[in-house]
């Protein structure tokens, strides 16, 4: 099964969406500079990105329903669906950091991601479980930075 994309149209969608967010955003983000005789406060740019991003994307909107100028994408759901399916995991590793701590939670996730690209290789599985134990010690007892610890 595949998936066709019109690149310009969707694009424009989703940047004036993008847009429209950072434009209402805005003002309850960066509170208002009241001096005399300016006109750039610190607003001003992150509203003219906005504004330029809604123009643009107006731009491609335009090109694709009234022009007809679009570039489709042609996507296959299988790949697709392993990416995503990848992300959960990623997902659910953030999930399990504060919960098992990140030694253990990296452990897991080296593991599952050797399982999910099908290594059968013994000697990759024990360099990835090496690196998983040489990045824990080396941040935790080389440079003293706290990471987080197991508590269920």
């Amino acid at each position: 099964m595949e998936i066709k994309i019109k690149t310009n149209l969707v694009s424009g969608i989703l940047f004036l969406i993008l847009s429209g967010v950072l434009l209402a955003v805005i003002p309850a983000q960066i509170r208002q500079t009241y001096q005399q005789n300016q006109y750039i406060d610190a607003k001003a740019i992150p509203q003219m990105v906005g504004c330029i991003t809604a123009l643009i994307s107006v731009i491609l909107i335009v090109k694709s329903l009234v022009l007809h100028q679009e570039t489709i994408k042609v996507y296959a759901v299988k790949p697709e669906m392993m990416a995503v399916l990848y992300f959960c995991g990623l997902l659910f590793y953030l999930f399990l950091i504060p919960r098992l701590g990140f030694f253990l939670s990296s452990l897991l996730m080296g593991v599952g991601t050797m399982a999910y690209q099908k290594v059968k290789s013994v000697k990759q599985w024990l360099v990835v479980l090496a690196i998983m134990v040489v990045i824990y010690f080396g941040f935790s007892k080389g440079l003293n930075i706290m990471l987080p610890e197991f508590a269920l």
